[in-house]
């Protein structure tokens, strides 16, 4: 979950470093659990899930396109920490994805225990992860992270608009 391409555009708005990717992954993972908590409990009562994908969806296409615009223009555009817990939420609490609707409906149908214990293991997974892409982004070049950037956020474009 933590390598899909609307992640790791995300995490390219954010500064170099192991620690803006493990805020966003924690924040992330917190924005998750504020959504997947409930609808684990209500998941079956009302039939809502097209309507979390499409959302899922164009928050992706919106963060692809802003990293791959300031890539292309060479516009250094660096969220601080918190911004990165900022996006990090709203986007583990909205973007609702193929990964997270698994894990909810298998959490859904576990013991309560088994659900919580699920999304905390996958939280952490996903935190790790992301910090290893902040920490990896600081090791590169700028330039090479430019391209990078480029690459993830045209990933980003084409994974979400493959969800509408």
């Amino acid at each position: 979950h933590g390598v899909e391409p609307d992640h790791l555009a995300s995490i390219s708005l954010s500064q170099r470093g192991l620690r803006s990717g493990l805020y966003f992954g924690v924040s992330h993972s917190l924005g998750f659990a504020t959504i997947a908590l409930p609808l684990i409990l209500v998941i079956n009562a009302f039939s809502i899930k097209q309507l979390l994908s499409e959302a899922a969806a164009l928050i992706s296409i919106i963060v692809g396109t802003l990293v791959l615009y300031v890539s292309v223009r060479g516009i250094d555009l660096e969220l601080g920490p918190r911004g990165s817990r900022g996006l990090g939420f709203l986007q583990g609490a909205i973007a609702l994805t193929p990964t997270k609707v698994l894990l909810i409906a298998l959490s859904a149908t576990a013991s309560l225990v088994m659900g919580i214990a699920s999304l905390l293991l996958f939280s952490v997974g996903s935190i790790l992860v992301m910090s290893i892409y902040g920490f990896a982004r600081f090791m590169v070049p700028r330039n090479m992270d430019r391209a990078i950037a480029v690459l993830v956020s045209i990933a980003s474009i084409i994974y979400a608009a493959l969800m509408l």
